[in-house]
Order: C-alpha cells, then sequence, then structure tokens
C-alpha cells in the first residue's frame, strides 16, 4: 500500500472513531437518563410504602397495592432497561476502542512505509553521487 492509500485510510477511521465517540457519549447520556428515572422510580416506590397508614389500610388497600405492583412492574422494566444501555454502552466503548487500536495500527504502518520510502530514496541518492564519482574518477 501507498502512503497516499493508507492516509485515506486513516482519515476514514478516524471519522468512523469519531462517530463511535459521538454515539458512546449518546448512549452514556441515555444511560444516566434511565439511571435518574429508576431512582426516582425507588424513592417514590420507598415513600409510597413508607407512608401506609391506618387510614390507607382501612379504605383504599387494595387501590394502594395495585399502585404499588404497578409501579414496582415500572421498576423492574427499568431496571432491565438500565441493564440494556449498560450492555450498549460497553459495546460502544469495545468498538471504541477496537477503532483506537486499528487507526494506531494504520499510523505505525503509515510510518514504516514512510521510513521505507525514504531508505530506498536515501539509498538511489547513494547510488547516483557513487555512479557520479566512479564516471568522473574513470574519465581523469
Amino acid at each position: 500500500m501507498t502512503n497516499k492509500k493508507i492516509s485515506k485510510l486513516i482519515d476514514i477511521k478516524e471519522k468512523q472513531k469519531e462517530e463511535l465517540e459521538k454515539q458512546l457519549k449518546i448512549k452514556r447520556g441515555e444511560l444516566r437518563q434511565n439511571k435518574e428515572e429508576l431512582k426516582g422510580l425507588k424513592s417514590e416506590f420507598n415513600a409510597l410504602k413508607d407512608a401506609i397508614t391506618e387510614d390507607v389500610l382501612s379504605s383504599n388497600v387494595e387501590l394502594y397495592f395495585q399502585y404499588l405492583h404497578i409501579l414496582g412492574k415500572k421498576i423492574d422494566s427499568k431496571e432491565k432497561e438500565v441493564e440494556k444501555k449498560k450492555e450498549e454502552v460497553n459495546k460502544k466503548e469495545e468498538q471504541l476502542l477496537f477503532s483506537h487500536r486499528e487507526t494506531k495500527a494504520l499510523n505505525i504502518l503509515k510510518d514504516e512505509i514512510i521510513r521505507d520510502e525514504l531508505k530506498k530514496t536515501i539509498l538511489n541518492e547513494q547510488k547516483n553521487f557513487d555512479f557520479d564519482y566512479l564516471t568522473r574518477k574513470f574519465k581523469k
């Protein structure tokens, strides 16, 4: 591969890496939001559980416990959603890490290609200098 091709490939990989970083930032924001919602649901559930009084128990016990049951289901659902978001964030982090490694490997390859091209150029220049020197020496 030539230096130009490697540079273009590196540019593409850098853009992919930037896109993954943006997606990761979005996923982390969603995860943070879901955690806050879950925290709110849990605190509401605990507040309602603690608020049981004789008046509540004597009047609308069935309605109260139905609401607690529904709230418990919402909490379970939100916990599953939080776990799913955690998995998505972990997956994006792995993709970003892989992309970073790819970019780094391509940069190393590019440096090696540049170094090899420089060596070839130096060798060719040295051959030309040697040829010029020898032709001048034999002309005398």
